[in-house]
């Protein structure tokens, strides 16, 4: 029998993608260390947001939009279909 979708959790996935293509941007530019020292945060904080279990739920937009600068990642809104 094939894997349902029902339960799948949506936002740890949007979560995970954004997670991967930061770092993956960022990892190869920057060590944790540089990274923390250019947003003047503490390395483990990087470290827990993207380390393998971390999710970037607890990050702030500002450093959310820090990050991306950082990894040339553009970030955009658009709006879903909305009912008449």
């Amino acid at each position: 029998m094939g894997k349902s979708n029902l339960c799948e959790d949506k936002t740890a996935k949007r979560m995970n993608h954004v997670k991967r293509m930061l770092y993956g941007s960022l990892s190869q530019k920057y060590s944790n260390k540089e990274i923390a020292d250019k947003l003047g945060m503490g390395v483990g904080t990087i470290t827990k947001y993207f380390s393998r279990d971390g999710t970037p739920k607890n990050m702030t937009l500002e450093t959310l939009y820090k990050l991306a600068d950082m990894a040339g990642v553009v970030i955009s809104f658009t709006f879903k279909d909305i009912p008449e």
